[in-house]
């Protein structure tokens, strides 16, 4: 298999580890979200609170072990996801991935710390900054444009409702 991404991830794998949008179905004994909740995906679905333990890097989005969320409809389990700030509007998206002005992968934390980071966005009214929003037709473009290193926020590939 060959990936129309390129060699922007692992081979074989759909890359990137960040998503947000909306419950479209829910498994038998899930708990934490209903149809049509608003969520984001967490780097670690393993990570839930407590230090990093290398046993949680194989359960990474778009890592070595697991596909990345780079597609029009995602299934996770509901442990790899946190609720969306509600202040945030409906067409808010998270970033490209997670990287520095480096263009290094950094580490991220915990789905508590990221439950944590959303209570203080709600609570300030913090708004993330966009540079530049791709379509999903245009995710090599987006790439491309991360690895230029001039963009100033996040760089967002949004994904059309059907």
């Amino acid at each position: 298999m060959i990936s129309r991404f390129g060699d922007v991830g692992i081979d074989n794998r759909i890359p990137l580890s960040d998503a947000s949008g909306a419950v479209d179905a829910v498994g038998d004994g899930a708990t934490r979200f209903r149809l049509g909740d608003r969520v984001a995906t967490i780097f670690f679905p393993d990570w839930i609170s407590g230090r990093f333990r290398s046993s949680y890097a194989s359960s990474a989005f778009g890592g070595e072990g697991a596909d990345g969320v780079l597609s029009e409809y995602v299934i996770v389990p509901e442990r790899a996801l946190v609720a969306s700030p509600a202040l945030l509007p409906d067409d808010w998206h998270l970033p490209l991935s997670r990287l520095n002005a480096n263009i290094v992968g950094i580490q991220t934390g915990s789905r508590q710390y990221f439950e944590d980071m959303n209570r203080f966005i709600e609570e300030h009214g913090i708004t993330p900054v966009v540079d530049r929003e791709f379509t999903f037709d245009e995710a090599l473009q987006a790439f491309a444009y991360m690895a230029e290193q001039r963009h100033f926020g996040k760089v967002v590939i949004s994904v059309a409702a059907g």
